[in-house]
């Protein structure tokens, strides 16, 4: 068995931090602070990977300030903080998640949200509990206390240069000159499996209880039980939660943050919408919102495609289809209708049906083959990694890559100038591009 130092060591091997950077970091456009790109780190690759190694071996790396990123969480709310490190940094995060991963992924695994909902509706169905209860932590990642944090940390890793490491990155913060005794920055590669580490005990506590369905998803957690216990269990979340310095919204004060009620009643998780009143037939839909964005998206294509001055239907049609069917990347499902594959709403995959139709309509003159919702979330349901309706970039050979990067490029495939041996990562560059803004689509679900 693997030590966690033979661990580390295999980590941050000069081979593989340059695996790290060639499949992962190569294509990235955004800069830290220091304003230099991956273009420009790759220029001088094997001296910066020599001093990452160095520098985490001998416990002096020190990250540079995160550069801050704010990002709407819609009109009246505060934005979200997401922290952007150099190159060299996010290298250095890359390579510690992987570890981190490999250490910890069993303590912390994060269900899938299209699994939880999966069994939000066999309990649902099973008529066992009559209330539920959902309860959001107050900003819950600025809130983790880092001696809290490295004290469960410390259960399972006693390693100093990773626990350096570690304790370096979280007490970085955006602000010039400033460290954090609180807080696990946004957006760096190990905030969610340290936030999920910090939670962990109160997980276990609930998973053991047998009177309860419980589950968590990052900052939400949801209950399933008898009415006659839900105080009493909202008390004891509530002063688990106090115990490691983190805020429950209550219910009583914060019903638009957290909520309890009658399990038959309408009510919110994870963007789906279960006992909508619209629709009584149904036990699981999408909330109103998740819906608009998903419209939103949709109609952006189609805006960008008719203001173009050099359009192109086929690109048009690659990129309606991909945000209809989703797609498979990485050996993980992506998109939309991935995300929401467990709705029962038949009718909402003909309103969106409908909807594209109309878009096609009032910015396209020519026809085209267009996918369809209803019959993508039909071989989402019932075929999946057979199905062939929607693409799995991971089978990708070299004629098909050159064929979209061809597309996206706007020009014929046997006039395409880029040679061969840059075709794959030109191809990677694009697909991650489209995934980007497709990931936009199921942003900010939460109740």
């Amino acid at each position: 068995m693997a030590t966690v130092k033979s661990d580390f060591d295999e980590i941050f091997s000069f081979e593989n931090l340059e695996k790290i950077f060639i499949t992962e970091l190569v294509d990235v456009n955004s800069t830290g602070v220091d304003n230099i790109s991956a273009l420009v780190f790759s220029k001088d690759l094997k001296k910066q990977i020599e001093l990452i190694q160095k520098k985490v071996f001998n416990q002096t790396y020190r990250f540079t300030r995160y550069k801050q990123k704010l990002i709407s969480k819609g009109a009246g709310k505060p934005p979200r903080e997401v922290c952007i490190p150099t190159i060299r940094d996010r290298l250095t995060l890359k390579a510690l998640n992987q570890f981190l991963q490999k250490r910890l992924a069993d303590k912390t695994e994060q269900p899938l949200p299209q699994n939880v909902t999966k069994q939000i509706k066999s309990v649902l169905t099973n008529g066992h509990y009559d209330s539920v209860i959902k309860l959001d932590i107050e900003n819950f990642y600025p809130n983790v206390k880092h001696l809290e944090l490295i004290k469960r940390i410390r259960k399972f890793i006693t390693y100093p240069i990773a626990l350096n490491l570690i304790t370096g990155a979280i007490s970085t913060s955006s602000n010039r000159g400033v460290g954090n005794d609180r807080g696990v920055p946004q957006g760096l590669p190990i905030s969610n499996i340290l936030a999920s580490l910090y939670l962990r005990n109160i997980d276990l506590k609930n998973q053991k209880n047998d009177d309860i369905y419980y589950c968590r998803y990052v900052d939400d957690l949801l209950v399933f039980c008898n009415e006659i216990e839900s105080r009493k269990i909202i008390s004891s979340i509530v002063s688990d939660c106090k115990k490691i310095g983190l805020n429950v919204y209550d219910p009583k004060f914060r019903p638009d943050k957290s909520y309890v009620g009658d399990a038959t009643s309408e009510f919110s998780y994870l963007g789906y919408r279960y006992n909508p009143e619209s629709n009584k037939k149904v036990l699981a839909s999408v909330r109103p919102a998740s819906k608009s964005r998903l419209l939103d998206s949709l109609s952006g294509i189609f805006t960008s495609y008719y203001r173009s001055n050099d359009k192109s239907l086929a690109l048009l049609q690659w990129r309606i289809n991909i945000r209809i069917t989703g797609c498979i990347f990485e050996n993980k499902c992506k998109g939309w209708l991935f995300f929401f594959s467990e709705i029962d709403d038949k009718q909402l995959f003909n309103q969106l049906d409908h909807v594209v139709n109309q878009l096609s309509n009032r910015f396209v003159n020519d026809p085209y083959i267009r996918k369809s919702f209803t019959r993508a979330w039909h071989e989402i349901k019932y075929k999946r990694w057979s199905s062939n309706y929607f693409p799995n970039f991971d089978k990708y050979d070299v004629q098909h890559m050159k064929e979209i990067v061809a597309t996206y490029e706007k020009v014929d495939i046997n006039k395409l100038k880029i040679p061969t041996a840059l075709i794959q990562a030109k191809f990677w560059k694009i697909i991650k591009k489209e995934l980007k803004e497709m990931e936009t689509d199921v942003l900010d679900f939460s109740y």
